[in-house]
């Protein structure tokens, strides 16, 4: 009979298949971050305070090690011109996005990850279907330390790119 306790599973007695100790390990853990995600995608598209939205995602996400490792590496055209927008408007009119990976979680049709932005350690994630995302820039590690948090939406429309529109409040340091 399985028993949960946080975020894995105990089995007790005998099992006359052992794959369903993984297959119930597999889930409980699809679970956990699942919630998360959902919480993540209310939280970006209403909270007023976008502080609470990247620390939430910090806080909760980028530790779980199921969240980490799901998805797929993938590249992503639209992110990467809109991140570069953002660069050129809160890092420097010249930055440059380096060692960027974009993870793919298809459940959700939502994408993240870390990147260089002018230089700046940088971290972002964006749902798809609402079409809203943000990005974690490191501003500074000195003892004055700021991130901003910067809340986006955009699209790739037909014939005309990426357009990027302001989600209010859009920047917050």
């Amino acid at each position: 009979m399985p028993h949960a306790h946080g975020s894995t599973v105990t089995i007790t007695g005998f099992l006359a298949q052992p794959e369903l100790a993984i297959r119930i390990i597999t889930m409980k853990a699809k679970t956990a971050y699942r919630k998360k995600i959902e919480e993540l995608n209310d939280l970006i598209q209403n909270e007023k305070d976008i502080l609470v939205v990247g620390q939430y995602f910090l806080d909760h996400l980028s530790s779980d090690r199921d969240f980490m490792s799901a998805g797929k590496i993938v590249k992503n055209k639209l992110i990467k011109q809109v991140l570069q927008k953002v660069g050129e408007q809160y890092v420097s009119q010249d930055a440059k996005i380096a060692n960027m990976l974009v993870t793919h979680i298809k459940e959700f049709d939502f994408y993240h990850g870390p990147l260089f932005l002018g230089g700046k350690h940088a971290s972002f994630f964006y749902f798809n279907k609402p079409q809203i995302g943000m990005a974690m820039i490191v501003q500074s590690m000195d003892e004055n330390a700021n991130t901003s948090f910067v809340r986006f939406r955009a699209a790739l429309l037909p014939n005309k790119g990426v357009t990027v529109l302001p989600h209010n409040p859009t920047v917050q340091q």
